[in-house]
């Protein structure tokens, strides 16, 4: 929808005790569409958890929402860290592609390195710890990446060669085990994948 436009949602609820007064029974909600200045050199949007983040098209990365667990990358973490607009990662350029988790951010930067931030108990930063970081650190051994994405606690990337890899909670996408994978490991059987 465009800058300045409506979207109106409705709800009506009927229970055994109705109100007599039929306009008791509804609800609307009238939300406008807005259009802000930090989308207009935009590249690419990610919604985490809480927090939502953007590659801009000089390659820096911005991230608002919530920071509890450091995905806002500015150095803080704990209950009421937030931020409503958006706050640039410092120390991170040339990025092409992000990706947002449940708590945690990865950003696939131009030389084709993977770097994360945020929530990490189950090592889904790849670093090979279950420290959680509020600024960037790089997967490690990860490079030649084309593209990356998350699930809830864990990360998959996808490398030039066509080969797909996954760190933190991840194994059980190849076992009936659940394990953590604490830096990246390739996926066996998966080749070609473009």
């Amino acid at each position: 929808a465009a800058p300045g436009s409506q979207l109106v949602n409705s709800a009506s609820a009927t229970s055994f005790r109705p109100d007599p007064n039929p306009a008791n029974n509804t609800a609307s909600v009238t939300s406008f569409i807005v259009a802000e200045s930090f989308f207009s050199n935009g590249r690419a949007v990610a919604a985490g958890r809480s927090h939502t983040t953007s590659v801009r098209t000089d390659g820096t990365v911005w991230v608002w929402g919530t920071g509890q667990d450091g995905q806002l990358a500015d150095g803080n973490t704990g209950i009421g860290v937030q931020a409503l607009t958006p706050v640039q990662v410092g120390g991170l350029e040339n990025v092409n592609a992000i990706a947002d988790g449940n708590g945690f951010v990865y950003a696939v930067k131009a030389d084709g390195t993977v770097w994360g931030w945020g929530y990490n108990a189950l090592s889904q930063l790849g670093d090979g710890t279950t420290t959680s970081h509020a600024f960037p650190v790089q997967v490690s051994g990860l490079t030649n990446v084309k593209a990356v994405d998350c699930g809830d606690f864990y990360g998959a990337a996808v490398k030039n060669d066509g080969t797909v890899w996954h760190w933190g909670a991840s194994k059980s996408l190849v076992s009936t085990l659940f394990g953590t994978n604490p830096t990246p490991v390739q996926l066996d059987g998966i080749n070609g994948v473009s």
